[in-house]
């Protein structure tokens, strides 16, 4: 009996004591007391002080839990390897531009299901391989950057939403890393890729930016099925600039509403196909820029197509120009007229601003024809198409049902007809 005592006593002791001694530790002590490949669960509250992780473990957040830092230092500091971080919010909203709520070095971290307000920079990868950064929120204070990678390949960074912030990602010495899904407004540029090879940017959204992407000093990225559009906040704005890069395909873009839609400066032997430019002041405009190539898109409701500058050997061919004079007399779906985009309304407009009130006025066409623009800043496509790309591309999708129907009405009647006739 008194042994029993004696235990019960224990026991109750170490209720008492132990959750007690654990809500009162810090979380870097909860961290360090963590073995490798642990799993921290954070409970819910808000944790003050800078924390580092330099082991393989896990650390995951309850419902509010919340990392609040009023420091000027970095605010949490990642080495090693394989460290996962999720479910967790981290204010640093009086953090120096020049510093980052999280750096990140090492290999093989994910850090998921994040809300990072920063007024510095959101994470920063230093020389960092193997990461992913998935499903997380970034809101700055239009001055640092979301993502800043330096010197890290490899990476992956999807479906994150970004706003407010001077870069969504910033990306120098970076090779091989991948941008997918992921959602960018009111920022800088959107995208800020530079002297980053081997990059792929897809399926992402980019809006309300000063540009949606810019891509310099790169080599062999891909820029595929994106959306960028109202990037038009500045006469100097675009949807997608190119400059200095090369071997960049850009294809399946969608874009709309911006002051320019494609600008490729100083950049050359890049792709441009199967893209929709719609409703931007201009389309594409070259400068300084030789042998691109231009082709299977579509150019809609644009206030000027297209126009180069000092720009040789870029070569258009099979675009739809909905501006351009059309006959097709032997019905392979390409003009027969010679499309030359004249980018005079432009220059004019650069001139006077105020002639924009004039786009497309009976007289402003006149006048255009009368006074051409030079040779060098014409851009000829020999072969325009009759009708838009991806119109042609939804309408063949949209008969396949209708075929298919068909099809089995067709087999079922002539099941029965012959099943009709074998009766008889």
């Amino acid at each position: 009996m008194k042994r029993l005592r004696i235990f019960l006593v224990f026991v109750a002791l170490w209720i008492i004591y132990e959750p007690s001694s654990f809500a009162e530790s810090t979380l870097q002590q909860q961290i360090d007391q963590t073995p490798i490949g642990g799993t921290l669960i954070v409970k819910s509250g808000t944790y003050e002080d800078p924390v580092s992780i330099n082991k393989p473990m896990t650390i995951k957040g309850t419902e509010n839990t919340v990392l609040s830092y009023t420091g000027e230092g970095s605010f949490i500091n990642i080495s090693g390897e394989g460290v996962q971080i999720s479910n967790i919010e981290i204010e640093a909203t009086r953090l120096p531009i020049e510093e980052s709520a999280i750096v990140l070095a090492g290999n093989y971290h994910k850090l998921n299901n994040l809300t990072i307000k920063s007024a510095g920079t959101g994470i920063k990868l230093d020389k960092a391989n193997h990461v992913s950064v998935l499903e997380s929120s970034f809101t700055g204070t239009s001055e640092g950057h979301a993502i800043n990678l330096w010197e890290s390949n490899y990476n992956t960074f999807g479906k994150n939403s970004i706003r407010n912030v001077q870069d969504g990602f910033y990306v120098e010495y970076s090779h091989h890393n991948t941008f997918k899904n992921n959602k960018i407004w009111d920022a800088h540029y959107g995208v800020h890729l530079m002297y980053s090879n081997s990059c792929l940017i897809e399926e992402n959204e980019s809006f309300n930016n000063f540009t949606g992407a810019m891509i310099m000093g790169a080599e062999d990225a891909m820029v595929r099925k994106n959306t960028f559009t109202e990037n038009n906040e500045n006469v100097n704005s675009q949807g997608l600039l190119l400059y200095d890069s090369r071997n960049v395909t850009v294809e399946t873009n969608e874009i709309h509403n911006n002051r320019i839609g494609i600008f490729i400066e100083k950049a050359n032997v890049n792709t441009v196909k199967d893209n929709r430019l719609q409703s931007n002041f201009v389309g594409i405009q070259f400068k300084e820029s030789e042998n691109n190539r231009i082709y299977q898109n579509d150019f809609l409701g644009n206030v000027n197509d297209a126009q180069a500058i000092e720009s040789e050997g870029n070569q258009l061919d099979g675009n739809y120009w909905d501006a351009s004079a059309k006959i097709d007399s032997d019905g392979d779906g390409i003009s027969n007229l010679i499309y030359r985009a004249d980018p005079y309304f432009l220059a004019l407009t650069e001139e006077v601003p105020e002639y924009q009130l004039f786009f497309q006025a009976p007289g402003m066409t006149i006048l255009q024809k009368m006074l051409k623009s030079t040779d060098e800043e014409l851009l000829t496509d020999s072969g325009p198409l009759m009708d838009p790309i991806q119109s042609n591309n939804q309408n063949n999708q949209a008969d396949l049902p209708v075929w298919i129907v068909s099809g089995l009405l067709y087999i079922g009647s002539l099941f029965l007809f012959i099943k009709g006739r074998k009766q008889r």
